[in-house]
This record gives C-alpha cells, sequence and structure tokens, in this order.
C-alpha cells in the first residue's frame, strides 16, 4: 500500500482484502444494501469498507478543509 506513494504512483491508496463468510456481518446484512440503495456510484467499493487508507498529508489536510470549525 506505501510503495504506491513511495514510488510516486499516486498520492493516495486503498487497500482490501477477502473476508471470510462469517465475518462482516454488519456489512453485509446492512452497509452494503445501504451503499447499492443510497450511493449505487460506490457500491463497487471492495472489502473492508472502512478501508486501509495510505495518502499524503496534502492529502488528508485538503479533504479536511469542511471538517475544520
Amino acid at each position: 500500500m506505501v510503495k504506491a506513494l513511495i514510488e510516486d504512483i499516486c498520492d493516495m491508496s486503498r487497500w482490501f482484502y477477502t473476508r471470510l463468510a462469517r465475518d462482516a456481518a454488519v456489512t453485509k446484512l446492512i452497509a452494503r444494501p445501504m451503499l447499492h440503495t443510497f450511493f449505487p456510484e460506490i457500491a463497487h467499493i471492495e472489502e473492508p469498507l472502512s478501508g486501509e487508507v495510505c495518502a499524503r498529508k496534502y492529502v488528508w489536510e485538503s479533504l479536511c478543509i469542511l471538517c475544520k470549525g
């Protein structure tokens, strides 16, 4: 995940992995159906939905502009 940033391939990367059938009950029963209903444009995102994300500092700062009071 970090390798893409180190090699200057991108400014942000996200990791995903396959989950076991018994894992992620809340995701399967609640989060996935809600994504498909309310946000179909991002329903293709792989597991885990919370994600493991790596990004350069300026990317996080630009995303948090609306978070600052």
